[in-house]
């Protein structure tokens, strides 16, 4: 992802993976290309199902903003507006 740059997104859900259960963010890439965002782990307690409902229902345009990586802790830092 590039620093800054807004990312659409489309679809919210919520899955289970191997290293449990997290918020996947399907984004707008480019004008052609969707891509599946999974969300670090610390995210799936910060999304209310309300929340996923709300944004999959396309009432509002909200967008992923990858604003870089924390130098001291290396987790990403992430915004939605």
């Amino acid at each position: 992802m590039d620093v800054d740059r807004h990312y659409l997104i489309v679809e919210a859900g919520r899955v289970t993976t191997k290293f449990g259960p997290t918020v996947f963010l399907s984004i707008k890439e480019s004008a052609y290309n969707i891509v599946k965002a999974f969300m670090p782990k610390r995210y799936s307690s910060v999304f209310a199902d309300d929340d996923l409902e709300f944004i999959n229902s396309q009432k509002v345009s909200l967008n992923l903003i990858y604003k870089g990586m924390c130098e001291k802790s290396k987790s990403y830092i992430l915004a939605i507006e």
